[in-house]
Parts: C-alpha cells; sequence; structure tokens
C-alpha cells in the first residue's frame, strides 16, 4: 500500500480576513495560489494512478485542497478530527465554530458521511508529541486496511503523520537530518509491505513551480516587512 501525506494550500492571511466579515474566523479558505497548488498536486497524484481515499482535517482549508485534489483524482474525502491543527494557546479557539458533517457534505461533493464527534476540536493547548500520540492510532488503523490513501493535514498533523512512520520504518527521528520543508501542498511518499516500509518522498515539491512555493514561514516574513514600510 502506499501512504501519501500532503499539507494544505496557501491560506488567505490575516489581514484579508479581518477586513471582510464574510469570511470565516480562525478556518480561513485557500487563496487563487492555495487552489492552484492543490491542484497540480492532484495532476501529479492523478498521473502517478492515485485514486485512493483522501483522508482530511475538518479544517476548511484541508478540505478545501482536498476537494481540489479530489476533482483531479476521482477519490472521496473522509474528514478526520485526528489530523487536525494544533493548538499552541488554550483559549485560541474559544469562540471557534468548525464545520459540522452536515456542512461538510453539503460544501465539499467528494465528502462521504463519516461519524465525526462535534465539535471535534479541543480549545486545550498541545504538544507536537501530544500531536503524534492522537495521530498514531489513525495512522495505524489505515495500515490495517491495507489501501493506497492521501492524508491532507497541517503543518503539525503533517509532521507528527511523518513522524510515526519515519518511527515504524525504524530510522532514528532527528530534525537537523528530517527537518520538515514547511512547503503547501509538499508530498511525502511511502509504501508499505507488511512490516516494510519505504520512504520514497519527503516532503517534495517538485510538483510546484518555485514562484508557486509558499509557506507560513514566508507570509510571516511579507507581513513584517509589510509593517515596517
Amino acid at each position: 500500500m502506499k501512504i501519501y501525506i500532503t499539507r494544505h494550500g496557501q491560506v488567505s492571511p490575516r489581514e484579508t480576513i479581518l477586513q471582510n466579515p464574510d469570511l470565516p474566523k480562525k478556518d480561513p479558505p485557500l487563496t487563487e495560489l492555495g487552489i492552484k497548488q492543490a491542484r497540480l498536486l492532484g495532476m501529479r497524484l492523478r498521473n502517478e494512478g492515485f485514486a485512493g481515499k483522501i483522508y482530511s482535517s475538518p479544517y476548511r482549508r484541508a478540505l478545501m485542497t482536498a476537494q481540489v485534489i479530489a476533482g483531479e483524482t476521482g477519490s472521496r474525502i473522509y474528514a478526520s478530527h485526528a489530523i487536525r491543527e494544533i493548538v499552541k494557546v488554550s483559549g485560541t479557539l474559544i469562540d471557534f465554530k468548525g464545520l459540522a458533517m452536515e456542512e461538510i457534505l453539503k460544501q465539499f461533493p467528494a465528502a462521504v458521511p463519516v461519524e465525526l464527534p462535534y465539535p471535534w476540536w479541543r480549545d486545550e493547548e498541545e504538544s507536537l508529541l501530544q500531536v503524534c500520540d492522537r495521530a498514531a492510532p489513525f495512522i495505524d488503523e489505515i495500515i490495517e486496511r491495507n489501501e493506497d490513501c492521501l492524508l491532507v493535514g497541517h503543518g503539525a498533523s503533517v509532521y507528527a503523520a511523518n513522524h510515526v512512520l519515519l518511527k515504524y520504518a525504524g530510522l532514528r527521528i532527528n530534525d537537523d537530518i528530517f527537518k520538515p520543508a514547511p512547503f503547501n501542498c509538499s508530498l511525502s511518499e511511502y509504501h508499505i509491505n507488511g512490516n516494510e516500509i519505504k520512504i520514497v518522498r519527503y516532503y517534495d515539491y517538485s510538483h510546484i513551480p518555485l514562484f508557486m512555493l509558499s509557506s507560513n514561514a514566508a507570509m510571516a516574513l511579507e507581513r513584517s516587512q509589510s509593517d515596517h514600510k
């Protein structure tokens, strides 16, 4: 089986969301660039013959990414709170209202009904280790099903999924070696045959032209430069 892992496409910057009351707070949609990034990834997966399930975080940006990819691969989307975003500070989501399963089905045609607890988020501070701990049982279930799939998550949950699979592959986790490239819609790929796990790609972004690459770090730098003009 093959497990692919990706991070959602570029999202609308904080300033745009604050200026537009119609945009959902704390659950930003993709930008036009983010949609293009997702489409490029979808085309790559389609050309490689991928047509498996897409497991997506229930956040809008991840579901939008999954929907664009599904449009290329013909896949169905399964929302999973196991790969939701990390909460770095308690109270961050105090007034957050995430999408319920009913809303997900209405807004994302490729989505299928699944048991999704509501609320599926927790407004409590998490460490990266805790994100890895909640991702591990989910990865175990996927491996048990023995079906090709794609995981669409966030910086922390994508790191966690990769961390778990690298550990299962018997590799020493060293951030100096396995340092995540924080690009949107980059791709990691693992081939699993019984107890053997092979790393094929790790945060690869060769399907995205250099001028279309984006990351949180790049957006933060642009915001900082803009503030000092």
